[in-house]
């Protein structure tokens, strides 16, 4: 069952890193923002992709263990479609997980609040517009924190490497177009590209990541590291100007082309007309 329409199934099709990415360019949009109007529709669209992301985490998970379960696809249509969010967050960590797991608190908080705001965006119901105090009020870049900290969070009660992505980064450069944003499904990529950044990692250390991207701790020291990074873009590799490159701007075509042209001259190469 898919809705009752054909499955379609793509390699970059995860919804929860489409979610996330969106979320994090609509935080950036609105840090950027020309006017008020503009930083209300990139606030507005951040909301929306944040209880998206964690609903499609849940889901996701969900997902996978009741399959595993031998739940039939009827079985696990209903269950997503059907049960709250507000259950979902508060209840499936520790079903999934299989042992206690709870997203904190103050984690928590900050998802209901933005919940709400979501809701009165959605179903406006106010007699006034005080709807546009609560979004010039709003901190974007907090709430996709704590979208990346609920991801985390789901990922340590596995016993799980987090995902690279939920620290705001990706990779760009797949399909001949150097500002394509890709997922990388190989961790190792990762930890080469924090090695190349000089930055603490060891790609030839088994299970790096099983010991260094495993909890919030963590998360808060590599994040840390990448926000102090002094460049947007890890240095490209000589003889490899085409490789996939990790970047804070991936959403920023004119800047990544700039890098990609570049690393091309530095290399002996022509620049590319894409």
């Amino acid at each position: 069952m898919n809705g009752g329409a054909t499955e379609v199934w793509r390699w970059e099709g995860n919804t929860d890193w489409h979610y996330f990415c969106s979320m994090s360019y609509a935080a950036a949009q609105a840090r950027e923002a020309a006017n008020p109007f503009m930083r209300y529709h990139a606030i507005r669209t951040c909301v929306y992709f944040a209880v998206a992301t964690i609903e499609a985490h849940l889901n996701l998970w969900m997902r996978i263990k009741l399959e595993s379960d031998g739940i039939s696809e009827a079985g696990v249509w209903k269950r997503l479609r059907t049960t709250k969010l507000d259950d979902k967050i508060d209840k499936w960590p520790t079903e999934i997980c299989g042992r206690r797991t709870e997203i904190a608190s103050e984690i928590r908080a900050v998802l209901e609040q933005y919940k709400a705001l979501r809701d009165e965006v959605t179903h406006p119901k106010r007699r006034d517009h005080s709807v546009l105090v609560d979004l010039e009020k709003a901190d974007p870049d907090g709430l996709a924190d704590a979208v990346a900290r609920s991801i985390v969070t789901i990922a340590e009660g596995k016993g799980e490497p987090f995902q690279y992505w939920v620290l705001g980064w990706n990779y760009t450069g797949m399909n001949g177009d150097p500002s394509y944003p890709c997922q990388l499904n190989n961790g190792n990529a990762f930890i080469y590209s924090l090695k190349g950044m000089d930055l603490p990692a060891d790609p030839f250390e088994i299970d790096w990541d099983k010991r260094n991207m495993a909890s919030i701790s963590d998360y808060e020291r590599i994040k840390l590291q990448l926000d102090d990074y002094e460049f947007d873009i890890e240095p490209y590799w000589v003889g490899m100007p085409s490789r996939p490159r990790l970047t804070r701007r991936w959403w920023d075509r004119e800047y990544l082309m700039g890098q990609y042209n570049e690393a091309l001259q530095i290399s002996g190469d022509d620049p590319k007309s894409l």
